[in-house]
């Protein structure tokens, strides 16, 4: 199988790492610069991977995906980013694996899912994202117009502004509201329940609600979130290609 590269392996380790990995498990890869995409330019891939879904990455997987081309997107990951975990997501971003996994790598991560958390005397915490995350795919004037809308204590994004560590945020919190942001993920391994604006693009979106979900429900979330991402290593092993191959598109 051939493997598409968009992107360029001195800006893009995640790739180079994933081509790297797919190439030991014995499938062929080639780099292509998504800079001079054109949608009458489609090639016959088995793959495309991406880095993300900004400038055409967003074009390249509408035009491949409606040829029934599976495209991966590689972007942040949903937990531990400080361990160099990147969601590894098909057809599009926050999609983790839709079918139970094991617990073993959620394990691995030393995370602790609280039983309750939070103040349910508390306020309202609205999770800001940055205006042009590619995962709401908002303009920047919708996005700040939705934020503004929004009624409780607004969180900035820690890029946008000097905010306090998460955890102290969501202790005094009853709950949490976000357009789709990672955020609610955290709320809810914190024992708060949280709800996304767009749950569809939210890789826990299937848990918002104002009622916090079980605690098997959350654990078994995160054991699929866990197994939707990997790090460079594993990518580079060709672990994480392999799982991608045998488990989440069937070729």
């Amino acid at each position: 199988m051939k493997v598409a590269l968009y992107g360029t392996d001195w800006a893009n380790p995640e790739l180079a790492a994933f081509g790297r990995g797919a190439e030991a498990s014995g499938h062929g890869v080639v780099w292509r610069n998504p800079h001079y995409w054109r949608d009458d330019e489609a090639e016959r891939f088995g793959l495309v991977v991406l880095s993300g879904l900004h400038a055409k990455h967003s074009d390249i997987l509408r035009v491949y995906g409606a040829q029934g081309v599976p495209v991966l997107v590689l972007d942040a990951g949903y937990m531990r980013r400080d361990l160099g975990y990147w969601q590894v997501s098909l057809g599009g971003l926050n999609r983790p694996p839709s079918f139970s996994c094991e617990s073993d790598r959620f394990d691995a991560l030393g995370l602790t899912i609280k039983s309750a958390g939070g103040n349910p005397k508390g306020y309202r915490l609205i999770a800001g994202q940055l205006p042009r995350d590619a995962s709401h795919g908002l303009s920047e004037a919708e996005y700040e117009a939705w934020l503004h809308a929004q009624t409780g204590r607004l969180r900035r994004h820690p890029l946008l502004a000097v905010v306090p560590p998460l955890t102290d945020d969501l202790a005094g919190a009853k709950c949490v509201h976000t357009y789709c942001s990672t955020t609610g993920l955290d709320a809810l391994i914190a024992g708060v329940p949280a709800t996304a604006e767009a749950p569809e693009r939210a890789c826990w979106g299937e848990l918002s609600g104002a009622k916090l979900p079980t605690l098997a429900a959350r654990r078994a979330l995160c054991n699929r979130l866990a197994y939707g991402q990997w790090t460079l290593d594993e990518m580079q092993s060709g672990e994480a290609p392999a799982f991608v191959m045998e488990h989440l598109w069937h070729w």
